[in-house]
């Protein structure tokens, strides 16, 4: 009979690309991938994680080459085109080729964009491969960095970001408002208008503050205090140190804390 836990967490994936003698692989992960055949400055190759800061672009074809690809028509002489290509990988590790209005390519196609720039794109891949494979493989041995259980947590407060409201320009009485009573009226109206939006603006803005602030320090207490003797908090304070990790694919992991947080299972 199978074990089943409490709770059950989805932690979002990277992106992890395999070079084989064969060719390149691109295995399991969002789309970070993609190759521009063509056009004025040439070919490119772009890769990258999402969101990883990680993002390699290198040039792929030679620089005495036509800036035109080698494609040749569908008409059979010996005309060729410039063809924009993009290479996706998706969510179950499939490589999808698109043209640049995103419609998926035909084989005789796939496989001329795999002739021309096989070789280079495999060698400008190398150098992301080992950032990227370097993550994965530190989740083997990612209990060597487990901290003492007699360490004490502690979680720094995140400022406030929300820049203040500024105060607006108003403007100023002029003679004829001095003159005109009606002028002297709309423009007191302009300006008690534009205070009024002012405070309106500080007033909501102190409030955000105020409740960013508060969730801050409860927070605080959940990482610091609450995680001590709560077992509510220290199952918020176990998932949010999992989806610190950054992880091959998506994963799925069920934990429970049994015990008053002697015992946990994964």
């Amino acid at each position: 009979m199978g074990i089943r836990f409490r709770r059950r967490i989805k932690l979002a994936p990277g992106l992890h690309l395999n070079i084989s003698g064969s060719g390149l692989s691109l295995s399991a992960g969002p789309r970070g991938a993609s190759v521009t055949f063509g056009g004025r400055r040439g070919t490119h190759m772009n890769a990258g994680i999402p969101g990883s800061g990680l993002y390699t672009r290198g040039r792929i074809d030679t620089p005495n080459r036509s800036p035109r690809a080698d494609y040749a028509t569908s008409n059979g002489d010996n005309d060729t085109v410039s063809m924009p290509v993009k290479i996706s990988v998706e969510d179950d590790g499939a490589v999808i080729f698109r043209d640049q209005d995103d419609r998926i390519l035909d084989d005789a196609l796939v496989r001329r964009v795999k002739q021309v720039a096989k070789d280079d794109v495999v060698g400008l891949m190398e150098s992301a491969c080992k950032q990227i494979n370097g993550h994965i493989e530190a989740l083997e041995t990612i209990h060597h960095a487990t901290p003492s259980p007699s360490m004490r947590a502690a979680h720094e407060l995140r400022p406030y970001e929300e820049p203040e409201p500024s105060k607006p320009t108003l403007p100023k009485y002029g003679i004829l408002d001095r003159f005109f009573s009606s002028r002297r009226a709309r423009l007191t109206q302009q300006i008690a208008e534009a205070e009024a939006t002012y405070n309106d603006n500080v007033r909501n803005w102190n409030r955000r503050r105020q409740e960013h602030e508060s969730r801050e320090l409860a927070r605080k207490a959940v990482f610091e205090k609450k995680v001590l003797t709560d077992v509510a908090a220290m199952e918020i304070v176990l998932e949010e140190s999992l989806m610190d990790i950054i992880w091959p694919r998506e994963t799925i992991v069920s934990a429970e804390i049994r015990d008053s947080g002697r015992l946990v299972m994964i």
